[in-house]
């Protein structure tokens, strides 16, 4: 098994195995959830990310520092409208790559009722 240090960390090390391996007991410990996002802009525009932490990654851009989407600098100011546990990380960037193909007016009916959020979330599993 191939493995790389983490840095600032000396007791655990990244593994193929979809984890963090703890050199001392050998598990494996279980990756975080990854949930898609999405953020209305002061102008109306639909913003479509994923995060493993939505609180923290929405107060991120709502900051409007150097962590902010390009996209989101200036565009405040923000609301975060709605989000989904997704599951890995793969799920997570397919499913926003589908919903960011989808039309404004799809996606606003999504957002308008969380039943339909749910089911086109399904849908493009």
């Amino acid at each position: 098994m191939r493995t790389k240090e983490r840095s600032g960390c000396c007791t655990a090390r990244w593994c193929e195995r979809g984890g963090v391996e703890d050199r001392d007991e050998g598990a494996v410990v279980a990756e975080p959830t990854w949930s898609i996002y999405f953020i209305r802009c002061a102008g109306g525009e639909i913003y479509t990310g994923i995060a493993t932490d939505v609180a923290r990654r929405f107060a991120e851009h709502a900051a409007d520092g150097r962590r902010t989407a390009r996209y989101l600098r200036g565009r405040g100011p923000l609301k975060l409208v709605a989000s989904a546990a997704v599951g890995s990380r793969s799920d997570a960037l397919r499913l926003e790559a589908a919903v960011k193909g989808l039309s404004r007016r799809r996606k606003l009916a999504m957002l308008a009722d969380d039943e339909a959020l749910q089911g086109v979330l399904q849908s493009l599993r």
